[in-house]
């Protein structure tokens, strides 16, 4: 199931970010700050606290068209009690990383979005909390939702702009984070327990990892 999900998410995020191929293609060229943050995608830990992981592979070809320079796209299982949080980040250029919601991909896989919201995730970040839109999506007759957050960092905290393209069009590298979860129940808090207690490990973890250290300041 959560291969599925994963694969309908990245399936989408190609052929949105596909259009605008071409227009940024050279703007910055493989500055200093294009190299690193490829290679920082990598090294985000397989294992973090109690969760493991399980890698999927994307299509190469799609990637380059979409101009996906580097991504993980990853299942987290909860050592202890089997529950599943599914990852994606990607990185790239912002005018392709930067366009692109969710409720594109999944409503062409027959996926309707409820209302989308920002909520912040406190205890995550030192300072000001990171920053999600966060949304549920339902399909008949799939009796469970899918609950997605997702948003964009340009090395500092990730934040959730109503217009990430005006937002972040200077900055060399952009990352794009999503985070989906199978919902129990109709009813079910977008962001649950399993879903808070994943942050608290992963959000630190996923931080020193493309930073470097853990962020004191609000940069974006």
């Amino acid at each position: 199931m959560y291969r599925i999900i994963l694969t309908i998410l990245a399936a989408g995020i190609i052929l949105g970010a596909g259009y605008y191929q071409g227009k940024l293609v050279n703007r910055w060229g493989e500055s200093q700050e294009m190299t690193k943050g490829m290679s920082r995608i990598a090294q985000l830990p397989e294992t973090i606290g109690d969760w493991s992981s399980q890698s999927m592979e994307l299509n190469a070809k799609q990637l380059q068209i979409a101009e996906v320079n580097s991504y993980l796209s990853r299942v987290y299982t909860n050592k202890k009690n089997g529950e599943k949080v599914s990852v994606l980040l990607i990185g790239g250029r912002p005018g392709p990383i930067a366009v692109h919601s969710p409720d594109v991909c999944y409503q062409g896989a027959g996926y309707k979005m409820g209302t989308r919201l920002l909520q912040a995730i406190p205890g995550v970040h030192e300072g000001r909390p990171p920053e999600f839109w966060v949304a549920k999506f339902t399909k008949e007759p799939v009796p469970a939702p899918l609950h997605i957050m997702w948003a964009w960092s340009a090395g500092g905290l990730f934040i959730a702009p109503d217009s990430p393209r005006l937002v972040f069009y200077r900055e060399p590298f952009l990352y794009k984070l999503y985070i989906i979860r199978e919902a129990k129940s109709l009813d079910a808090p977008l962001v649950d327990e399993t879903m808070q207690q994943f942050l608290k490990e992963f959000y630190p973890a996923l931080e020193k990892t493309l930073h470097g250290q853990s962020e004191k300041s609000d940069k974006q």
